[in-house]
């Protein structure tokens, strides 16, 4: 099912082949761990795959796109933060895909920090950093201002993500959240702010 649906995506099957591996190894940790840590409200392995591991996944060739236009007006590493990442979603599978860019895993609950850790071990994602946020997200203009972390952070603004109804996936719900990929990015579900 992940594989068909990750052809329905339009990858290729050379990455579908480098990536196949460790998001069947992520599916398996998030339905380990689940019920411990409360991750994702997922009831089958069905829901886990369609649900969050596609759903982190389609905006992939949009992200892709910013990531080469952002690779060509700087020589920094490209960072992309996966703000309140909860269970890792959407961070853990887009890190898996774009080994080259670096992620940090923001999260505030400690138990969650440790699940986000181990996944990182256990999948080999040497392109990924968690970080505990005991403290505030706040939207300045066209930037997320973080602060609680180890050093308060920025990560500008440049594009909307809109969150889909759980109930009905066809169904836009109101408002809207950004993401943008730039030297500094950041990926927030609204329920994560």
């Amino acid at each position: 099912m992940l594989q068909q649906g990750l052809e329905e995506l339009g990858f290729s099957a050379e990455l579908i082949e480098r990536v196949l591996p460790k998001l069947n190894s992520y599916v398996n940790e998030l339905e380990l761990f689940n019920s411990a840590y409360d991750l994702v409200g997922a009831d089958s392995h069905q829901d886990i795959i369609v649900r969050h591991i596609l759903d982190s996944l389609a905006p992939y060739h949009q992200i892709k796109k910013l990531i080469e236009q952002a690779k060509q007006s700087t020589s920094e590493i490209i960072e992309i933060a996966d703000v309140g990442s909860g269970g890792g979603l959407p961070g853990i599978p887009l890190a898996i895909v774009f080994d080259d860019v670096h992620f940090n895993l923001i999260e505030r609950m400690t138990k969650r920090c440790s699940f986000l850790e181990n996944c990182c071990a256990v999948l080999q994602l040497k392109n990924v950093t968690v970080k505990i946020a005991n403290k505030t997200y706040e939207f300045v203009g066209n930037r997320l201002e973080i602060t609680g972390l180890e050093e308060n952070t920025t990560y500008e603004v440049v594009i909307e993500y809109e969150e889909k109804s759980r109930k009905d996936p066809t169904k836009t719900l109101k408002g809207q959240t950004r993401f943008s990929v730039k030297t500094k990015a950041f990926i927030c579900p609204p329920s994560g702010l």
